[in-house]
């Protein structure tokens, strides 16, 4: 039915489309709140994960700041390196003296080679001036080969 009065129109239009559009809402949000509900928890459930997990992080950054054994431990560290470093540079250097001693036994046994040289060539030196002081020696006189012979030995 329609109204007879132009001016009631408009307004039974206006309650009618209120009422549909209340209607249309209810069946909307009938229709997509079970999917918000379930949303809604799974939001709860992350915000809780959430928060547990913040806590959890907070916990362990006290923890690793109030740990003095962390700085202990790159001080010690640093004392590794530093100590390898010096292991390096003694490497080297009893590599250099050890070089060195080889150098160092080679020349003493060149000047000890030499040494012996000098010493045997001396003793022949004087072997041979005792040798030629033998030779200016006098000497008796042996009597020639043939009168030795002539001689009768002994008692035969």
């Amino acid at each position: 039915q329609l109204a007879a009065d132009p001016a009631e129109a408009p307004s039974l239009e206006a309650a009618a489309t209120s009422a549909s559009i209340a209607a249309l809402s209810a069946g909307a949000l009938a229709f997509h709140r079970p999917s918000l509900a379930a949303r809604e928890a799974a939001l709860a459930e992350l915000l809780t994960c959430q928060q547990s997990f913040l806590e959890s992080v907070q916990h362990e950054r006290a923890h690793l700041a109030d740990c003095s054994g962390l700085q202990e431990m790159e001080c010690r560290l640093e004392q590794v390196r530093e100590y390898q470093q010096r292991l390096a540079r003694l490497r080297k250097e009893m590599h250099r003296q050890a070089e060195r001693l080889q150098r160092l036994k080679k020349r003493a046994i060149q000047l000890q080679q030499a040494k012996q040289t000098e010493l045997l060539k001396r003793q022949a030196e004087r072997e041979r001036e005792l040798e030629a002081e033998r030779q200016l020696i006098a000497r008796p006189a042996e009597p020639p080969p043939a009168a030795q012979a002539a001689k009768p030995s002994g008692s035969s």
